[in-house]
Protein backbone atom coordinates (compact mmCIF):
# COMPACT_ATOMS: atom_id res chain seq x y z
CA UNK A 1 0.00 0.00 0.00
CA UNK A 2 1.43 3.68 -0.42
CA UNK A 3 -0.32 6.41 0.79
CA UNK A 4 0.26 9.73 -0.56
CA UNK A 5 -1.07 13.09 1.24
CA UNK A 6 -1.81 15.98 -1.56
CA UNK A 7 -1.85 19.44 -0.01
CA UNK A 8 -5.51 20.27 -1.20
CA UNK A 9 -8.30 19.06 -3.17
CA UNK A 10 -6.77 20.61 -6.25
CA UNK A 11 -3.35 18.52 -5.51
CA UNK A 12 -4.91 15.68 -4.69
CA UNK A 13 -6.97 15.51 -8.48
CA UNK A 14 -3.60 16.29 -10.05
CA UNK A 15 -1.69 13.94 -8.69
CA UNK A 16 -4.72 11.36 -9.29
CA UNK A 17 -4.47 12.37 -13.00
CA UNK A 18 -0.70 11.56 -13.00
CA UNK A 19 -1.26 8.51 -11.86
CA UNK A 20 -4.43 7.22 -14.43
CA UNK A 21 -2.35 8.86 -17.17
CA UNK A 22 0.28 6.20 -16.68
CA UNK A 23 -1.46 3.80 -15.70
CA UNK A 24 -3.47 4.00 -18.89
CA UNK A 25 -0.20 4.54 -20.86
CA UNK A 26 1.54 1.09 -19.12
CA UNK A 27 -1.78 -0.53 -19.69
CA UNK A 28 -1.86 0.19 -23.54
CA UNK A 29 1.80 -0.59 -24.19
CA UNK A 30 1.32 -3.69 -22.18
CA UNK A 31 -1.95 -5.13 -23.48
CA UNK A 32 -3.52 -2.94 -26.30
CA UNK A 33 -6.17 -1.34 -23.95
CA UNK A 34 -7.12 0.22 -20.86
CA UNK A 35 -9.90 -0.98 -18.84
CA UNK A 36 -11.04 0.79 -15.54
CA UNK A 37 -14.16 0.60 -13.14
CA UNK A 38 -15.12 4.23 -12.27
CA UNK A 39 -16.56 5.46 -9.31
CA UNK A 40 -19.33 7.61 -7.84
CA UNK A 41 -19.37 10.36 -5.35
CA UNK A 42 -18.12 14.10 -5.22
CA UNK A 43 -14.76 13.22 -4.53
CA UNK A 44 -13.72 11.65 -8.10
CA UNK A 45 -15.90 14.18 -10.49
CA UNK A 46 -13.06 16.27 -9.18
CA UNK A 47 -10.42 14.09 -10.68
CA UNK A 48 -12.67 13.12 -13.90
CA UNK A 49 -13.49 17.31 -14.55
CA UNK A 50 -9.70 17.49 -14.87
CA UNK A 51 -9.14 14.62 -16.75
CA UNK A 52 -11.37 16.22 -19.41
CA UNK A 53 -9.52 19.02 -19.42
CA UNK A 54 -7.36 19.98 -22.55
CA UNK A 55 -4.51 19.85 -20.81
CA UNK A 56 -5.36 16.39 -19.68
CA UNK A 57 -7.55 14.91 -22.44
CA UNK A 58 -4.70 15.02 -24.66
CA UNK A 59 -2.67 12.65 -22.92
CA UNK A 60 -5.01 9.52 -22.97
CA UNK A 61 -5.69 6.89 -25.86
CA UNK A 62 -9.17 7.05 -25.66
CA UNK A 63 -9.50 5.16 -28.59
CA UNK A 64 -7.79 2.54 -26.81
CA UNK A 65 -9.75 3.41 -23.05
CA UNK A 66 -12.94 0.78 -21.58
CA UNK A 67 -14.90 2.05 -19.02
CA UNK A 68 -16.86 0.43 -16.11
CA UNK A 69 -18.03 1.29 -13.25
CA UNK A 70 -17.38 -0.24 -9.65
CA UNK A 71 -21.48 0.42 -8.62
CA UNK A 72 -24.45 2.12 -9.84
CA UNK A 73 -27.29 3.14 -7.64
CA UNK A 74 -30.42 1.34 -9.00
CA UNK A 75 -32.26 4.47 -10.46
CA UNK A 76 -32.49 5.29 -14.34
CA UNK A 77 -29.36 6.95 -15.84
CA UNK A 78 -30.29 10.29 -16.11
CA UNK A 79 -31.77 10.20 -12.57
CA UNK A 80 -29.31 12.66 -10.47
CA UNK A 81 -28.25 9.87 -8.46
CA UNK A 82 -26.70 7.95 -10.93
CA UNK A 83 -22.95 7.24 -10.92
CA UNK A 84 -23.50 7.00 -15.13
CA UNK A 85 -24.89 10.35 -15.50
CA UNK A 86 -22.07 12.05 -13.23
CA UNK A 87 -19.04 10.43 -14.80
CA UNK A 88 -20.94 11.13 -18.63
CA UNK A 89 -21.55 14.83 -17.21
CA UNK A 90 -17.92 15.55 -15.75
CA UNK A 91 -15.55 13.38 -18.11
CA UNK A 92 -17.15 10.95 -20.80
CA UNK A 93 -18.91 13.25 -22.78
CA UNK A 94 -16.07 15.84 -23.10
CA UNK A 95 -13.51 12.84 -24.63
CA UNK A 96 -13.28 10.76 -27.87
CA UNK A 97 -14.22 7.87 -26.04
CA UNK A 98 -15.82 5.29 -28.62
CA UNK A 99 -19.68 4.61 -27.33
CA UNK A 100 -19.28 1.13 -27.72
CA UNK A 101 -16.08 1.77 -24.73
CA UNK A 102 -18.58 2.65 -22.22
CA UNK A 103 -20.37 -0.76 -20.51
CA UNK A 104 -22.21 0.48 -17.99
CA UNK A 105 -24.67 -0.73 -15.17
CA UNK A 106 -28.01 -0.77 -16.11
CA UNK A 107 -29.62 0.74 -13.21
CA UNK A 108 -32.59 1.02 -14.50
CA UNK A 109 -32.99 -2.73 -14.65
CA UNK A 110 -33.83 -5.23 -11.94
CA UNK A 111 -31.03 -5.14 -9.58
CA UNK A 112 -30.69 -8.96 -9.65
CA UNK A 113 -31.15 -9.74 -13.06
CA UNK A 114 -28.92 -6.92 -13.85
CA UNK A 115 -25.79 -8.14 -11.25
CA UNK A 116 -25.90 -11.17 -13.40
CA UNK A 117 -26.07 -9.72 -16.59
CA UNK A 118 -22.80 -7.43 -15.75
CA UNK A 119 -21.29 -9.95 -14.37
CA UNK A 120 -21.44 -12.07 -17.62
CA UNK A 121 -20.08 -8.47 -19.19
CA UNK A 122 -17.15 -8.91 -17.33
CA UNK A 123 -16.62 -12.79 -18.17
CA UNK A 124 -17.24 -14.30 -14.90
CA UNK A 125 -15.00 -16.85 -13.19
CA UNK A 126 -16.30 -15.84 -9.64
CA UNK A 127 -18.99 -13.85 -7.86
CA UNK A 128 -18.00 -10.57 -9.66
CA UNK A 129 -20.87 -8.66 -9.53
CA UNK A 130 -23.91 -8.24 -6.42
CA UNK A 131 -26.82 -6.53 -5.38
CA UNK A 132 -26.07 -4.69 -2.09
CA UNK A 133 -28.00 -1.88 -0.33
CA UNK A 134 -27.07 -0.29 3.15
CA UNK A 135 -30.21 0.24 4.57
CA UNK A 136 -34.02 0.13 4.93
CA UNK A 137 -34.14 3.66 3.08
CA UNK A 138 -31.20 3.73 1.11
CA UNK A 139 -31.33 2.99 -3.14
CA UNK A 140 -30.46 -0.13 -4.28
CA UNK A 141 -26.92 -0.56 -5.69
CA UNK A 142 -25.35 -3.34 -8.48
CA UNK A 143 -21.56 -3.26 -7.29
CA UNK A 144 -18.14 -4.99 -8.11
CA UNK A 145 -17.12 -7.37 -5.23
CA UNK A 146 -13.76 -7.63 -4.30
CA UNK A 147 -12.92 -10.17 -6.00
CA UNK A 148 -12.56 -8.89 -9.39
CA UNK A 149 -11.41 -5.21 -7.86
CA UNK A 150 -8.39 -7.13 -6.42
CA UNK A 151 -7.43 -8.70 -9.35
CA UNK A 152 -6.84 -4.97 -10.91
CA UNK A 153 -3.22 -3.90 -12.09
CA UNK A 154 -3.92 -0.66 -9.69
CA UNK A 155 -7.04 0.64 -7.02
CA UNK A 156 -6.85 4.52 -6.58
CA UNK A 157 -8.74 5.50 -3.30
CA UNK A 158 -9.25 9.37 -3.54
CA UNK A 159 -10.48 11.01 -0.02
CA UNK A 160 -11.42 14.55 0.64
CA UNK A 161 -12.32 16.99 3.34
CA UNK A 162 -11.84 16.56 7.65
CA UNK A 163 -15.43 15.14 7.55
CA UNK A 164 -13.18 11.76 6.09
CA UNK A 165 -10.32 12.25 8.55
CA UNK A 166 -11.73 9.59 11.52
CA UNK A 167 -12.96 7.04 9.05
CA UNK A 168 -9.69 6.95 7.04
CA UNK A 169 -7.49 6.52 10.02
CA UNK A 170 -9.89 3.20 11.31
CA UNK A 171 -9.85 1.93 7.50
CA UNK A 172 -5.76 2.24 7.33
CA UNK A 173 -4.77 1.92 10.82
CA UNK A 174 -7.51 0.13 12.93
CA UNK A 175 -8.64 -3.86 13.62
CA UNK A 176 -9.67 -5.55 10.89
CA UNK A 177 -13.56 -5.12 10.04
CA UNK A 178 -13.99 -5.61 6.13
CA UNK A 179 -18.00 -6.11 6.79
CA UNK A 180 -18.41 -2.50 8.72
CA UNK A 181 -15.19 -0.76 6.64
CA UNK A 182 -15.57 -2.80 3.06
CA UNK A 183 -12.68 -1.00 2.00
CA UNK A 184 -10.58 -3.19 4.19
CA UNK A 185 -11.40 -6.17 1.84
CA UNK A 186 -9.70 -4.30 -1.10
CA UNK A 187 -5.88 -5.45 -1.44
CA UNK A 188 -5.45 -6.56 -4.91
CA UNK A 189 -3.48 -9.40 -5.01
CA UNK A 190 -0.50 -8.83 -7.80
CA UNK A 191 -1.54 -4.98 -8.19
CA UNK A 192 -0.84 -1.77 -6.65
CA UNK A 193 -3.11 -0.57 -4.04
CA UNK A 194 -2.68 3.72 -3.69
CA UNK A 195 -4.54 5.82 -1.23
CA UNK A 196 -4.26 9.70 -2.38
CA UNK A 197 -5.81 11.98 0.46
CA UNK A 198 -5.70 15.65 0.82
CA UNK A 199 -4.31 17.37 4.24
CA UNK A 200 -7.77 17.69 5.32
CA UNK A 201 -8.45 13.87 5.08
CA UNK A 202 -5.54 13.33 6.26
CA UNK A 203 -5.66 15.42 9.46
CA UNK A 204 -6.31 12.71 12.18
CA UNK A 205 -3.40 10.86 10.84
CA UNK A 206 -0.08 10.11 13.24
CA UNK A 207 2.84 11.16 11.89
CA UNK A 208 4.77 10.13 9.72
CA UNK A 209 1.67 9.26 7.55
CA UNK A 210 0.49 13.01 7.56
CA UNK A 211 3.50 14.91 5.70
CA UNK A 212 1.74 16.27 2.28
CA UNK A 213 3.72 15.45 -0.71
Amino acid sequence: MKLAVAASPEALFETAAECFARAAAAAIRTSGSFKLALSGGSTPSGLYALLASPRQATRIEWSRVHVFWGDERCVAPSDPESNQRMARAALLDHVPLPAAHVHAIRGEGDPDAEATRYEQALRETRRWVMTAQSGPHATARVTLTPVVINAAAEVIFLVSGRAKAAILKRVLFGPREPDPLPAQAILPRAGELRWLVDADAASALDAPHAHPS
